[in-house]
Order: structure tokens, then C-alpha cells, then sequence
């Protein structure tokens, strides 16, 4: 069985803008040694930045859409009403002076006793200094 990892927007955004970049090639050469799940919030995020995210790959856009639907696909999505209340709220503590929108990646992430992979330096930093700890980093997912 492969080891379960939580994905962020923050981490799908770098794939998506830098395809070559090192995310990007982790995210991919990981994809087959991690199970890779997000909650359904990451779908309203890459439609909240959709054009920008388009702008920045400079990719066509279809193009773009044939990418995302390639990466996409190497996510297991769970809806956030699987996860508990009372883990909800524990989230929406930890996260609610640091980034409320990350609240549904903080509460899968304990939900499912799988570390959470993100770019967010502040929003690390900010739950390390409350005992969260379940973090990976790119290098720790890369060969």
C-alpha cells in the first residue's frame, strides 16, 4: 500500500505554472510511489485563479486544460463532508490567524493521518509553532 500524502492548491499551482520545474517532475515521479489525495476545495481554488494560472504556464489553454486534466488525475479527491466535525474545528483552530482557506487541507491532513505537502512557508511555519508537524517537504518526495 502505497503511503497516503495530502496535496494543497499551493503545491498543484507550482505543477501547473512551472511544468518543468522541480515540483512539477516530484509531483510526477512521485505519483507512483504516493497516494496522492486533495479534498474538493482545490477545484474551487484552481477556478478562482483559472486565467492567471494559464497566464503564468504560458501554455494555450487547451493545452493547459490537457495538462491539468493529466495531473488531476493522479489525485484522489475526498469530500470534505467525510471528515468529522470536531476535526473541522480543530482545523478552523489551528488555521483560523494563519490562512482560514486552508482549513479543509489541515483537517484531511489529520483526518487521515497523512502529512500534508505545501509550498506555504508561513502557513508551516505557523502550525509548527502550535505542535502541527505533518509536513513534507519536495525533497522528501523526490528519489
Amino acid at each position: 500500500m502505497k503511503p497516503t500524502v495530502v496535496i494543497d492548491a499551493n503545491i498543484l499551482m507550482s505543477v501547473l505554472i512551472t511544468k518543468q520545474g522541480q515540483v512539477a517532475a516530484t509531483f510526477i515521479e512521485a505519483a507512483d510511489r504516493y497516494r496522492f489525495i486533495s479534498c474538493h476545495f482545490l477545484y474551487v481554488e484552481l477556478f478562482r485563479h483559472k486565467e492567471k494560472l494559464i497566464k503564468l504556464s504560458r501554455l494555450p489553454e487547451t493545452d493547459f486544460l490537457d495538462y491539468l486534466l493529466g495531473i488531476l488525475n493522479r489525485i484522489e479527491f475526498l469530500s470534505e463532508s467525510l471528515i468529522p466535525e470536531e476535526i473541522l474545528q480543530q482545523a478552523r483552530l489551528l488555521v483560523q490567524d494563519i490562512d482560514p482557506r486552508d482549513i479543509n487541507y489541515i483537517a484531511l491532513s489529520i483526518h487521515t493521518n497523512a502529512p500534508l505537502w505545501t509550498g506555504d512557508r508561513k502557513l508551516v511555519a505557523g502550525l509548527n509553532a502550535k505542535g502541527f508537524d505533518q509536513f513534507r517537504k519536495t525533497a522528501d518526495l523526490a528519489v
